[in-house]
C-alpha cells in the first residue's frame, strides 16, 4: 500500500513550509502488508525545506508562482 500526503510546519531558524503551498511538505510512505499486518514501512520525504536544492530541478527556478491546491 502506498500513501501520498502532506505536512506542514516550521523549521528551528523560522521557514513556513506547507505541502501544496511550498516546495518541502511532501511525502510517500510504502507499507509492506503480509497477513493483514504491516511488516515493513517506508518513508520517503524531501528534506529540503528551505528550497534551495533547485539546480537539479529547472521548472523549481522558474518565476512562476507555485501552484495552490
Amino acid at each position: 500500500m502506498i500513501v501520498e500526503g502532506t505536512s506542514s510546519g516550521t523549521t528551528k531558524d523560522g521557514v513556513q513550509f506547507t505541502g501544496g503551498l511550498t516546495y518541502a511538505g511532501f511525502f510517500t510512505d510504502v507499507f509492506e502488508i503480509r497477513d493483514f499486518k504491516i511488516q515493513r514501512l517506508y518513508v520517503y520525504l524531501d528534506p529540503d525545506y528551505w528550497g534551495k536544492n533547485t539546480a537539479p530541478y529547472p521548472w523549481l527556478t522558474r518565476d512562476e508562482e507555485w501552484p495552490k491546491h
